[in-house]
């Protein structure tokens, strides 16, 4: 269930079922960051790791100022009871574990003018449609790469293969033995479990394992296998817990120690992969996605494996301030799974575009959990977010570039002479294609990412500057 109501309605909508037993709520504080985002944005800073050191810093002096009462309040009740309360600065919100309805009624009461909204604790899937393990059939690479000629971008005059960057991840965590990942782990600041403080970097689900590896394995798995990777564990099972997913995006925004201490926010991400979603037309990300893009982290979120039928996609990947990405099969289709557009715009009304690209998502192959050598071919959109990742890894490492000429040379790069329209009796999401099928559209977006055409124009791009 999510709920985000006013107060009074809040009030009104408490259960006896709620009000005597336990749950964990969001509380959403009025004042929200978006004023800190604006203030740094208008600000001019001498580097990237300035600019997220301020941003942190300015987001945390918000938060407590505005959370003060609320916390006081809350660390009196925890003595005589089982509450646990956590702030979030990155969104201004205060995370509370165990909370009963008699309770929370006093904090509405006493400090209703500073509360937005009260929500559940929401969880997050992964966008994986399981198939049964199927060999490599090409032991040199993943049709994957092949699609979107990864090799070819790495061998073009000034190309690269994301040496020089380092990619985040936010999934069920990563093998970090394994073959095709143990070379190019960041190492410290590069691994962060909430819900456990584990030491090093593991994965029990192998989910986040495969799309690591596709992001940046070696051995013929990943787009971008020179880059350097680092890891947040949000989802400690099967799904991913909001308050853990949250941990996530403040980790990712300014690296710290595995304890969660003595953060450095040089070290944050270009890019972070997020083959996960929730329920669609959720808002529970939107200030986090914002708190992304001021600090320059460009942010990939898997459009969600709840197609064929149209508005579908998923949350955060309907988000306008991220990429989200749809899949497709080895001939060219659009995978069964993926989930379409149009997505909620202006005034509610469902006419804005998602996914805004598409990758190889259908029987990936990739690194899995078991051991240090063993695979998995799994579909999903899940596995087609990490090919556009691992693209944009390649992109910043030939050059520094705005989210808005990133996602500029991703589009233009795009492939769509070979898609195929959906089968019928599904059909196009998009008026326009009574008229023929075009592009953009709600079904692959503007195309298949292609690593070769988006590098070989930021080379370009790189080169007209320089004259």
């Amino acid at each position: 269930m999510y709920f985000s109501l006013p107060i009074g309605l809040f009030l009104l909508s408490l259960s006896l079922d709620f009000i005597e037993g336990q749950r964990n709520v969001f509380i959403q504080i009025s004042r929200g960051p978006e004023s800190v985002f604006d203030k740094i944005n208008s600000m001019s800073f001498k580097s990237r790791e300035e600019k997220i050191t301020t941003l942190r810093s300015e987001l945390i002096k918000h938060a407590s100022v505005t959370q003060d009462p609320i916390i006081k309040f809350l660390k009196v009740q925890s003595l005589t009871s089982s509450i646990q309360y956590e702030s979030f600065w990155i969104s201004n919100e205060i995370f509370v574990k165990r909370i009963n309805g008699g309770l929370l009624s006093n904090i509405l009461s006493l400090f209703k003018l500073s509360i937005a909204s009260i929500s559940d604790e929401s969880f997050a899937s992964f966008n994986t449609d399981f198939v049964p393990s199927v060999k490599q059939t090409n032991t040199n690479y993943t049709w994957g790469l092949r699609k979107i000629e990864a090799p070819q971008a790495w061998a073009l005059p000034g190309g690269n293969n994301g040496k020089g960057v380092v990619v985040g991840s936010i999934d069920s965590g990563v093998r970090y033995t394994h073959e095709t990942l143990r070379s190019n782990f960041v190492g410290s600041y590069g691994w962060y479990d909430p819900a456990n403080k584990t030491a090093t970097p593991n994965d029990q689900n192998g989910h986040g394992t495969h799309t690591m590896a596709t992001v940046c394995g070696s051995k013929g798995v990943g787009v971008a296998p020179g880059a350097k990777w680092m890891a947040c564990k949000g989802c400690a099972g099967s799904s991913c817990g909001e308050s853990d997913l949250k941990a996530c995006f403040q980790f990712m925004l300014c690296p710290t120690d595995t304890n969660g201490n003595n953060p450095q926010c040089g070290k944050a991400p270009v890019v972070v992969n997020n083959s996960w979603g929730s329920v669609i037309r959720s808002t529970s990300y939107r200030n986090l996605v914002r708190a992304w893009r001021t600090a320059d982290i460009f942010p990939v979120f898997s459009n969600g494996n709840s197609g064929p039928f149209c508005s579908t996609a998923g949350s955060p990947a309907d988000d306008p301030n991220v990429i989200g990405v749809g899949s497709t099969t080895e001939s060219d289709s659009l995978s069964y799974f993926s989930s379409k557009g149009p997505v909620e715009g202006f005034l509610g009304i469902l006419s804005r575009l998602k996914p805004d690209i598409s990758g190889p998502g259908s029987d990936v192959y990739s690194a899995w959990k078991d051991s240090d050598t063993s695979y998995n071919t799994i579909s999903g959109t899940s596995m087609s977010g990490p090919h556009v990742t691992g693209v944009v890894a390649l992109l910043l490492a030939a050059k520094k570039m705005t989210y808005a000429e990133t996602q500029d040379m991703l589009i233009k790069g795009v492939n769509t002479d070979k898609l195929k329209p959906p089968m019928l009796p599904v059909v196009p999401c998009q008026i326009q294609s009574i008229f023929g099928y075009r592009f953009p559209n709600n079904e692959y977006g503007y195309g298949l990412v292609n690593a070769r055409k988006s590098l070989q124009m930021t080379l370009n791009s790189r080169r007209t500057k320089a004259d």
